[in-house]
């Protein structure tokens, strides 16, 4: 008997290293497979997670063309004030590094612009990749025979950049939001519509026709604790004017649900629309996924109290139930920088999905 479990064992132990220099020769780990697609090769795939704050473009140019005009004019582009807040704050904070320091933990970078002049190519071109080194990660190259060529592209294709980088600023942020099992459902019986909302958020009113979620966070500086609050607000009403979708008609209705619905600390106080010159809010067309959508940026602030913030709001066309609907984001945080508050609640926003 002894004999015999000796010998198993030394079966065992000869099977087990057969498996062990197959793995090895196969590339595997145990418990994986082969794969024996490219889909399934995909899958399997995993990639380091990619570096940098919320934010932030990684420049890859050379330092004499950062330090002259050709710099001038990509900061232009890229670092100019983004609208609707309240104090100046740039579109994305730049990171300039040399092509020969573009290495390593560099190509990790979430967001990467690289730029080279090369005789190589007869006119200038811009490509875009996404994951190339680490997973969320895009990457963009523009090459261009010469200077003059250069700023001439960056002058034609600088917004489709800037779109593309903020879309994917915005995918990252709903990739990490999660849908409130209790807010959804009030949200579907009432107003037909659902979102991804980030932690700690809370549905504090839900009328037939409005809806208000906030999200109350708390941030340490100096041992001190200051509040931050972002908001999203839902309202609709029947479709019936063809001029619905400018900034005048907008601001009105914004006005009209927020007065009612939104009231402030104090008694007769209530959220509002600021218009003083130089600060009105900024209309464009845009769109959340495929539905076409109005844009609106400005200020809010509190009538009879002194409270305000930066808000972005998206108004959109529900034919099925022929209803105008507005999914606005607001911020309140007074002792901080805005524009990555208000990413965050546009992002939320932009997660607006309509049940059927």
């Amino acid at each position: 008997m002894v004999l015999r479990i000796a010998a198993v064992s030394r079966g065992v132990w000869m099977i087990g290293v057969l498996v062990w220099l197959s793995l090895i020769f196969t590339g595997c780990r145990p418990g994986e497979q082969q794969p024996s697609t490219k889909s399934e090769s995909k899958k399997i795939t995993h990639k380091p997670a990619s570096t940098g704050n919320a934010g932030e473009l990684l420049i890859v140019i050379p330092d004499l063309l950062w330090n002259g005009d050709m710099g001038d004019a990509i900061k232009d582009c890229f670092a100019k004030y983004q609208r609707g807040l309240p104090q100046p704050e740039p579109l994305f904070d730049l990171m300039q590094r040399s092509p020969d320091d573009f290495k390593g933990p560099l190509r990790s970078h979430r967001n990467i612009l690289e730029i080279q002049l090369s005789q190589n190519v007869k006119a200038a071109g811009l490509s875009i990749k996404e994951d190339l080194w680490v997973e969320n990660q895009l990457y963009m190259k523009i090459v261009s025979p010469s200077k003059s060529a250069l700023v001439k592209l960056i002058d034609k294709q600088g917004l489709k950049i800037l779109e593309k980088i903020s879309q994917k600023e915005t995918d990252r942020l709903i990739s990490n939001f999660r849908k409130n099992p209790e807010v959804s459902a009030g949200l579907k019986t009432k107003h037909n519509l659902d979102f991804k909302l980030g932690h700690g958020s809370v549905l504090m009113e839900n009328k037939k026709n409005f809806a208000w979620i906030k999200r109350d966070l708390s941030k340490s500086v100096n041992g001190y604790k200051h509040a931050v609050q972002q908001g999203i607000l839902i309202y609709h009403y029947p479709y019936t004017d063809t001029n619905t979708f400018t900034d005048t008609f907008l601001i009105a209705k914004r006005n009209a649900f927020l007065k009612k619905y939104v009231p402030g600390p104090k008694k007769n106080s209530f959220m509002i629309t600021e218009l003083m010159d130089g600060y009105e809010p900024v209309g464009k067309s845009s769109s959340i996924g495929s539905q076409y959508a109005f844009e609106l940026r400005g200020l809010w602030k509190m009538e009879n109290y002194f409270m305000g913030g930066p808000f972005i709001s998206y108004t959109f066309l529900d034919k099925k139930r022929n209803r105008v609907v507005t999914v606005e984001g607001y911020l309140y945080a007074p002792q901080f920088q805005k524009r990555e508050y208000l990413r965050e609640v546009e992002a939320m926003a932009k997660s607006v999905r309509i049940f059927d």
